[in-house]
């Protein structure tokens, strides 16, 4: 009479097959998964830009007070604040920071708003100048590079662009 033993376990075959599957999925989907990423970042500081531009304009209305929005040692990229002059600090919303930028370089810019001419608002949360900030992420996919205008009633119009 023979007696059939049940060995359990794999094979090395069977292991060197499972390993050059998982290598293959690794392989096809990384790329993938850098991109969203980097799309995720595109969105993600148009959504903060957006919301801070929004609450400094409504805090202006609510509080009929003059609102600044200033870019953080004059580069969009470390970060921003929100700030009113009606109080010794003035300080209302702070994103990022020196030690702790939002984005790299080059992500965030804009030509009319610097740390000497911010994004302000009047009592009545009209703009005191128009002018825009552009949002490209260096590697975004899809239109996920974004151009928010500011115009002079203090409505942000966004334009979406292919990334470049």
């Amino acid at each position: 009479m023979t007696v059939f033993r049940l060995q359990r376990g794999v094979t090395l075959i069977e292991l060197m097959v499972v390993l050059a599957i998982i290598a293959i999925l690794l392989g096809v989907g990384l790329p993938s998964f850098q991109s969203f990423t980097l799309n995720r970042l595109a969105d993600r500081l148009v959504q903060q830009l957006q919301l801070d531009i929004s609450y400094a304009r409504n805090h202006a209305i609510t509080h009929s007070m003059p609102i600044t929005v200033t870019p953080m040692n004059n580069n969009w990229n470390l970060g921003w604040e929100v700030r009113s002059n009606a109080n010794a600090d003035g300080l209302l919303r702070q994103r990022g920071s020196i030690d702790r930028p939002l984005a790299d370089a080059g992500t965030i810019t804009s030509v009319e708003y610097t740390q000497a001419n911010p994004i302000a608002f009047d009592t009545q949360g009209r703009s005191q100048r128009i002018g825009s900030l552009v949002i490209d992420v260096d590697g975004c996919t899809g239109m996920r590079e974004r151009t928010l205008r500011i115009n002079f009633i203090g409505q942000i119009v966004i334009e979406e662009a292919l990334c470049q």
